[in-house]
Parts: structure tokens; C-alpha cells; sequence
């Protein structure tokens, strides 16, 4: 159990992070031609601990048969990365 708490800290933690960096300006995420140091981290690091995270946890709640769990946390990544898409799109101007 004290394992799936920590997994849990980390998902949220690593959700909010992600959610907040995708939120900074363009010029913050973006060097010349690649992104820089905080898009680096946002993209290598964030993200996919976010991910792993999601689905250690997931695993976790499915062996102890906790549906419930499982798709609360589903339909909270997926509400984060459909407002980050719509926010990318209106600040690219297609919205």
C-alpha cells in the first residue's frame, strides 16, 4: 500500500508539473530551432514519468480491484491533455 501512495504522489505531482510547463509561454518552451532546457525536461522527463506513473498505478489499482480508481485518474489525464491541446491550438491561433 505505501508503495501505490508514493506512485500516486508522483502521478499527481508529475500531472500538475506537466500541465503547468505546457502553459508557459513559447518563448520559454523554445530555443532557435529545438526546444530548450524546460521544454527538454518537460518532453524527456515529465511527460514520460507521468505516464509510467499513470500505468503503475493503474496496475496497482486494477490487482486490488479498485475500477473506481482507475478511472478517476483516467479521466483526469485525459481532461489535462485535451485542455493543453485546446490552449496549444488557440495560442497557435487555429481557435
Amino acid at each position: 500500500m505505501k508503495m501505490q501512495k508514493i506512485v500516486n504522489k508522483i502521478f499527481h505531482t508529475g500531472l500538475a508539473l506537466s500541465f503547468l510547463v505546457a502553459l508557459l509561454p513559447a518563448k520559454i518552451l523554445m530555443a532557435v530551432y529545438t526546444p530548450s532546457v524546460i521544454g527538454m525536461i518537460w518532453i524527456f522527463i515529465l511527460v514520460p514519468i507521468t505516464l509510467i506513473t499513470f500505468i503503475i498505478s493503474s496496475i496497482y489499482n486494477i490487482k486490488n480491484d479498485e475500477w473506481v480508481k482507475v478511472g478517476k485518474r483516467t479521466v483526469l489525464l485525459l481532461t489535462a491533455i485535451v485542455f493543453v491541446f485546446v490552449y496549444l491550438l488557440f495560442r497557435a491561433g487555429h481557435i
